[in-house]
């Protein structure tokens, strides 16, 4: 009897040896993958919205959301490339950018070549409905930033939208609403004048750097609100959350959430700031197929 008790007691000590081994090892390898190669991995993720608000001319369109593109640090012309190849090859129909198009651009101040390039860049972008941004908390670090922003932005053929809202057609009369408020970071978010005249029986996309200002607008007229900032925390620690919670994404920082009437999708960005570290939060680029119910 004594002998199967010592038996048992190295087996169950062995088997928690070969447990803690493997935990150690998935741990190591996740902490070494998410320094060395998740940075540069994008996935594409897709959704479908359904609403009886989408007019039939815009039935089955697609928009590529992209944001936190955080250029000249990490993101380079290089990995930048990779993004805009796999972006044309979706061939949306409207492409929207959800702001920090430069990383610290006030300290880190891209040079010329780096602004032309990453202009021609902008430009090969290929959406046949329209390209259109806001901006994020680093675009308005100052006044100088801002204006270089808007430059790359307008100049790679973007049309930036701040505290204003603007009617996508399909070449009929019929269209989709796109509001785009200015960062409430750093920003001056002007909601009574960004939904001016906007419709509420007209399908409503919010364009908002800052997720957590989903609990500032109006629940009609908007049905889809796309935000970023928050990167999912570069490191998420699943069950528990992101590492780090930024301003303005503390409460909505990861996926997506219901909140009323809103469908509140929070993408986890392109690039990387300060660490180019990404742990369980890949940096994405979202397709959302509009189909009519």
């Amino acid at each position: 009897m004594e002998k199967i008790e010592v038996f048992m007691r190295k087996k169950l000590l062995l088997t928690i040896s070969i447990i803690f081994l493997l935990l150690t090892g998935l741990i190591a390898y996740t902490i070494y993958d998410g320094i060395h190669y998740a940075p540069s991995r994008v996935r594409i993720r897709y959704e479908t919205i359904k609403n009886p608000n989408i007019p039939k001319s815009l039935d089955h369109i697609q928009i590529v959301y992209i944001s936190d593109l955080h250029y000249n640090l990490y993101m380079d012309e290089e990995r930048f490339q990779k993004i805009v190849d796999k972006i044309n090859e979706i061939e949306p129909d409207i492409i929207l950018f959800g702001g920090d198009l430069f990383d610290h651009p006030s300290t880190n101040i891209p040079d010329d070549e780096i602004i032309e390039s990453l202009i021609a860049q902008l430009q090969s972008l290929q959406a046949k409905l329209g390209k259109y941004a806001v901006y994020g908390n680093h675009d308005l670090e100052s006044p100088f930033t801002k204006e270089l922003v808007y430059h790359t932005l307008t100049s790679g053929n973007f049309e930036v939208l701040e505290n204003e809202n603007v009617r996508i057609y399909n070449g009929e009369t019929q269209y989709i609403q796109l509001i785009g408020l200015d960062c409430e970071l750093l920003g001056t978010p002007d909601i009574n004048k960004a939904f001016l005249f906007v419709e509420n029986d007209i399908f409503t996309i919010t364009l908002s750097h800052t997720p957590d200002t989903v609990m500032k607008i109006p629940q009609k007229p908007t049905n889809l609100m796309l935000s970023g900032h928050s990167h999912g925390g570069q490191v998420y620690i699943p069950l528990i959350g992101p590492l780090e919670r930024v301003p303005y994404a503390e409460i909505y920082n990861h996926g997506k959430y219901k909140v009323g009437d809103i469908l509140l999708d929070v993408s986890n960005g392109l690039g990387t700031t300060r660490d180019d570290i990404r742990i369980f939060t890949s940096a994405e680029i979202v397709v959302y197929t509009l189909i009519k119910q």
